[in-house]
Protein backbone atom coordinates (compact mmCIF):
# COMPACT_ATOMS: atom_id res chain seq x y z
CA UNK A 1 0.00 0.00 0.00
CA UNK A 2 2.80 2.45 0.91
CA UNK A 3 4.70 2.09 -2.41
CA UNK A 4 1.49 2.79 -4.35
CA UNK A 5 0.79 5.95 -2.39
CA UNK A 6 4.37 7.17 -2.69
CA UNK A 7 4.22 6.48 -6.43
CA UNK A 8 1.34 8.93 -6.74
CA UNK A 9 2.89 11.54 -4.44
CA UNK A 10 6.20 11.33 -6.32
CA UNK A 11 4.61 11.91 -9.71
CA UNK A 12 2.49 14.74 -8.33
CA UNK A 13 5.63 16.50 -7.12
CA UNK A 14 7.36 15.90 -10.48
CA UNK A 15 4.60 17.88 -12.21
CA UNK A 16 6.36 21.04 -11.04
CA UNK A 17 9.05 20.57 -13.69
CA UNK A 18 7.19 18.84 -16.51
CA UNK A 19 5.11 20.53 -19.20
CA UNK A 20 2.26 21.38 -19.51
CA UNK A 21 2.01 22.22 -15.78
CA UNK A 22 5.70 23.06 -15.15
CA UNK A 23 5.07 25.63 -12.42
CA UNK A 24 8.77 25.70 -11.52
CA UNK A 25 9.76 26.09 -15.17
CA UNK A 26 7.41 29.03 -15.62
CA UNK A 27 8.82 30.67 -12.49
CA UNK A 28 12.37 30.07 -13.72
CA UNK A 29 11.45 31.34 -17.18
CA UNK A 30 10.13 34.60 -15.81
CA UNK A 31 13.22 35.10 -13.65
CA UNK A 32 15.63 34.26 -16.48
CA UNK A 33 13.48 35.93 -19.16
CA UNK A 34 13.54 32.71 -21.16
CA UNK A 35 10.94 30.50 -22.79
CA UNK A 36 9.27 28.50 -19.98
CA UNK A 37 8.31 25.62 -22.28
CA UNK A 38 11.94 25.25 -23.40
CA UNK A 39 13.02 25.27 -19.76
CA UNK A 40 10.36 22.66 -18.93
CA UNK A 41 11.56 20.38 -21.72
CA UNK A 42 15.16 20.82 -20.57
CA UNK A 43 14.05 19.92 -17.04
CA UNK A 44 12.42 16.78 -18.39
CA UNK A 45 15.61 15.79 -20.19
CA UNK A 46 17.70 16.36 -17.09
CA UNK A 47 15.24 14.55 -14.81
CA UNK A 48 14.38 11.59 -17.03
CA UNK A 49 15.85 9.27 -14.40
CA UNK A 50 13.55 10.77 -11.78
CA UNK A 51 10.61 9.45 -13.79
CA UNK A 52 11.91 5.88 -13.51
CA UNK A 53 12.43 5.91 -9.74
CA UNK A 54 8.71 5.57 -8.79
CA UNK A 55 8.46 2.39 -10.83
CA UNK A 56 11.49 1.05 -8.98
CA UNK A 57 9.66 1.77 -5.68
CA UNK A 58 6.99 -0.71 -6.71
CA UNK A 59 9.35 -3.55 -7.66
CA UNK A 60 12.06 -2.87 -5.05
CA UNK A 61 10.36 -1.93 -1.77
CA UNK A 62 13.77 -1.92 -0.10
CA UNK A 63 14.18 1.62 -1.44
CA UNK A 64 11.39 2.59 0.94
CA UNK A 65 13.17 0.73 3.76
CA UNK A 66 10.65 -2.12 3.64
CA UNK A 67 12.22 -5.54 4.21
CA UNK A 68 15.27 -7.04 5.82
CA UNK A 69 18.55 -5.08 6.05
CA UNK A 70 20.34 -7.14 3.34
CA UNK A 71 17.41 -6.68 0.93
CA UNK A 72 17.32 -2.95 1.66
CA UNK A 73 21.08 -2.64 1.10
CA UNK A 74 20.91 -4.57 -2.20
CA UNK A 75 17.95 -2.56 -3.47
CA UNK A 76 19.64 0.75 -2.64
CA UNK A 77 22.98 -0.33 -4.14
CA UNK A 78 21.37 -1.55 -7.38
CA UNK A 79 19.27 1.63 -7.64
CA UNK A 80 22.33 3.86 -7.17
CA UNK A 81 24.27 1.87 -9.78
CA UNK A 82 21.30 2.03 -12.17
CA UNK A 83 21.02 5.79 -11.72
CA UNK A 84 24.72 6.25 -12.52
CA UNK A 85 24.37 4.10 -15.64
CA UNK A 86 21.17 5.75 -16.88
CA UNK A 87 22.48 9.26 -16.25
CA UNK A 88 25.60 8.39 -18.23
CA UNK A 89 23.38 7.13 -21.04
CA UNK A 90 21.01 10.10 -21.13
CA UNK A 91 23.60 12.84 -20.65
CA UNK A 92 26.27 11.22 -22.84
CA UNK A 93 29.08 11.84 -20.39
CA UNK A 94 30.96 9.47 -18.09
CA UNK A 95 34.62 10.40 -17.47
CA UNK A 96 34.33 12.18 -20.80
CA UNK A 97 31.95 12.39 -23.75
CA UNK A 98 30.36 9.07 -24.69
CA UNK A 99 29.79 7.81 -28.21
CA UNK A 100 26.42 6.36 -29.15
CA UNK A 101 27.51 2.71 -28.63
CA UNK A 102 28.80 3.53 -25.13
CA UNK A 103 25.55 5.29 -24.34
CA UNK A 104 23.72 2.13 -25.41
CA UNK A 105 25.91 0.01 -23.12
CA UNK A 106 25.15 2.29 -20.18
CA UNK A 107 21.43 2.32 -20.99
CA UNK A 108 21.25 -1.49 -21.17
CA UNK A 109 23.27 -1.80 -17.93
CA UNK A 110 20.98 0.64 -16.14
CA UNK A 111 17.81 -1.06 -17.31
CA UNK A 112 19.14 -4.48 -16.33
CA UNK A 113 20.06 -3.19 -12.88
CA UNK A 114 16.47 -2.21 -12.11
CA UNK A 115 14.99 -5.59 -13.00
CA UNK A 116 13.66 -7.83 -10.25
CA UNK A 117 15.59 -10.96 -11.24
CA UNK A 118 19.13 -11.52 -9.98
CA UNK A 119 20.70 -12.79 -13.23
CA UNK A 120 19.86 -9.74 -15.41
CA UNK A 121 20.85 -7.42 -12.56
CA UNK A 122 24.19 -9.18 -12.27
CA UNK A 123 24.73 -8.87 -16.02
CA UNK A 124 23.92 -5.16 -15.75
CA UNK A 125 26.40 -4.76 -12.91
CA UNK A 126 29.12 -6.54 -14.90
CA UNK A 127 28.38 -4.30 -17.89
CA UNK A 128 28.50 -1.16 -15.77
CA UNK A 129 31.71 -2.11 -13.95
CA UNK A 130 33.36 -3.25 -17.18
CA UNK A 131 32.42 -0.08 -19.06
CA UNK A 132 33.51 2.09 -16.13
CA UNK A 133 36.89 0.35 -15.91
CA UNK A 134 37.38 0.59 -19.67
CA UNK A 135 36.57 4.30 -19.76
CA UNK A 136 38.60 5.04 -16.61
CA UNK A 137 41.68 3.29 -18.01
CA UNK A 138 41.24 5.11 -21.32
CA UNK A 139 41.07 8.42 -19.49
CA UNK A 140 44.23 7.65 -17.51
CA UNK A 141 46.06 6.57 -20.67
CA UNK A 142 45.11 9.77 -22.50
CA UNK A 143 46.24 11.86 -19.53
CA UNK A 144 49.63 10.06 -19.47
CA UNK A 145 50.00 10.63 -23.22
CA UNK A 146 49.53 14.37 -22.74
CA UNK A 147 45.88 14.48 -23.73
CA UNK A 148 43.24 16.73 -22.26
CA UNK A 149 43.61 17.38 -18.56
CA UNK A 150 40.41 16.87 -16.60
Amino acid sequence: MLPAHLFIVYFASMSAITPPVAVAAFAAGSIARANPMAIGLLCCRLAVIAFIIPFVFIYHPGLLLIGSPPVIAMDIASAVAAVFALVGATEGYFFGPLSLPWRGVFCVAGLLLITTQAAPALIGLVLLVGATMWLWNGRRASMRAGGAKV
